[in-house]
């Protein structure tokens, strides 16, 4: 966590957006007393098209570990069980 004060972000701007780019957090100070924090921006990564195309493969693929069933032998276990 870096520390500027109010005369760094006027003087030191470009040092401070570098920090931010970087992922630092920064407690902005006036008189050597903590101000508040500024905190970058949290940044997605954006998939290539084919990370994008096996995540959808993989999402949507049949699932193996349920049985293929019809319907009617699944309602009749259920209306047996009351």
């Amino acid at each position: 966590m870096k520390t500027a004060s109010i005369q760094d972000i006027s003087a030191k701007g470009a040092s401070i957006v570098t920090w931010l780019q970087q992922g630092e957090t920064i407690v902005l100070t006036n008189d050597g007393e903590p101000l508040g924090r500024i905190i970058p921006e949290r940044r997605e990564l954006v998939p290539d098209v084919a990370d994008r195309r096996a995540l959808f493969a993989r999402r949507f693929s049949p699932l193996e570990s349920i049985p293929q069933r019809d319907l009617s032998s699944i309602v009749q276990e259920n209306r047996g069980a009351r």
